[in-house]
């Protein structure tokens, strides 16, 4: 019996039924039994650069000769992770970005839904906690991207989970205009995919993305965009977002 739980797997499938893979390279992945399957999604489409890159093995080996691993809490820091910050805010889509390290695409969306509502506090709106998410929208496992995922059947089963979130349908400007019609002095934040990944690779339609971009600075919402999916040069620019202007 084994004892490790897969995510969105039934804890009792029988273990045979696995694609046990034991090595990759480059867009190739290697099963225990031999057999090769070329890997279309990069993992869970964050290996862009594929399996055994000379590159960033050579650069993780030298990393572990030096120092494996060390936090940034207050008092430290290290040059790599000032460096990385820096070339990752000079390619962002707004100025004077600042950057903040995440395990996780689920802990990077709980940690930008906590700072749109810091931001909000600290800018003199500590009314503004609600959350507004599309229907079909992935949001990662914990319990903020739970909240606003836009799948029903993943919101189920946890109990409750956290208040002030919104739902609309996944591509109605209208009906996102109805809801900061009547709570938009309430609304901290929208968050989007620009592309929709696990519901089902949608594009938005034309213009749409521009719209909600209006919608909150009319209204003074922040606007978050959940780019673990579609970000860092899958669509061709750097974040998802540069594709739809």
């Amino acid at each position: 019996m084994s004892r490790l739980l897969h995510p969105f797997t039934p804890p009792a499938k029988d273990t045979r039924d696995f694609l046990n893979i034991v090595s990759g390279k480059g867009a190739v992945l290697t099963l225990k039994d031999g057999r090769e399957i070329l890997d279309g999604m990069g993992s869970l489409w964050y290996c862009n650069v594929g399996y055994g890159h000379p590159k960033v093995t050579e650069a993780i080996k030298s990393q572990l000769d030096t120092i494996h691993a060390h936090h940034i809490f207050d008092p430290f820091t290290n040059d790599l992770a000032e460096t990385l910050a820096a070339e990752i805010a000079d390619r962002a889509p707004m100025p004077n970005s600042k950057v903040f390290f995440a395990q996780s695409g689920s802990e990077a969306v709980d940690t930008a839904l906590k700072l749109a509502r810091a931001a909000q506090a600290q800018a003199g709106h500590p009314e503004k906690t609600l959350v507004v998410s599309r229907s079909n929208g992935y949001h990662g496992t914990a319990y903020g991207g739970t909240s606003a995922q836009g799948f029903p059947e993943y919101r189920g089963g946890w109990g409750e989970l956290v208040p002030g979130h919104i739902h609309v349908p996944g591509d109605d400007v209208e009906a996102l205009a109805r809801v900061f019609a009547e709570r938009g002095a309430e609304i901290a934040a929208v968050i989007t995919e620009p592309v929709q990944g696990a519901g089902g690779i949608i594009p938005p339609p034309e213009g749409y993305l521009q719209a909600v971009r209006r919608l909150c600075n009319e209204h003074g919402a922040l606007y978050i965009s959940d780019e673990v999916i579609c970000g860092f040069g899958r669509l061709g620019r750097w974040f998802g977002c540069q594709a739809f202007g």
